[in-house]
């Protein structure tokens, strides 16, 4: 029967083994601040001052749901994500795209700042409040309005609050998988 201590140094040499590939590539200074003069240019309108969110989903954070590694970051920035606003940048020279994927990692490397809020007052608003009519989460509601289940990973927190505080100040676009004709997908009206 083999000692502990043996069995206890074998398995830290197998775990150092099979890390030692998956290490996070680090990126110049220079590709960085590159990668963020392009990201102000190309991707701020959507993400957000400093990766935070908007439209599209913050990028201040260190796993990206549709980018988990650098390949996959290079293969949305290029081809773009079917089916959702985030359409594929043209023109950008191997280069470019390693300042981009450089930006972006870099927002994911400090901590977001936490966001304020109250989670059981919330749902508290949300089931008092009738939004369960029109909107769905976790299978649970109305079809009328846009799904909420990942809706954090999906929007930025000012962008939320946004759209309860004033709903008619920002439409959201570019969601359905079929032409709206000019139309926003969620019209909000006010019938009086």
């Amino acid at each position: 029967m083999p000692r502990p201590h043996v069995c206890a140094l074998v398995l830290a040499a197998l775990a150092a083994a099979s890390t030692a590939g998956a290490q996070t590539p680090q990126y110049s200074p220079d590709d960085v601040k590159a990668g963020g003069v392009m990201f102000g240019q190309l991707c701020v309108t959507c993400h957000g001052f400093n990766g935070t969110g908007g439209a599209g989903p913050p990028l201040n954070r260190p796993k990206l749901l549709a980018a988990p590694d650098d390949a996959a970051l290079r293969a949305v920035i290029n081809d773009g994500i079917a089916g959702t606003g985030m359409p594929r940048v043209r023109r950008t020279t191997p280069d470019e795209l390693r300042q981009l994927v450089a930006y972006v990692r870099s927002l994911g490397a400090t901590a977001a700042a936490p966001v304020k809020g109250n989670p059981t007052k919330g749902a508290q608003l949300y089931a008092s409040s009738g939004c369960a009519n029109c909107h769905m989460i976790n299978g649970q509601g109305g079809v009328l309005g846009p799904v909420l289940t990942d809706v954090g990973h999906l929007r930025g927190a000012p962008y939320l609050r946004q759209a309860l505080v004033d709903p008619g100040a920002v439409l959201p676009t570019g969601t359905l998988p079929f032409p709206s004709r000019g139309y926003r997908e969620f019209l909000p009206v006010r019938v009086v």
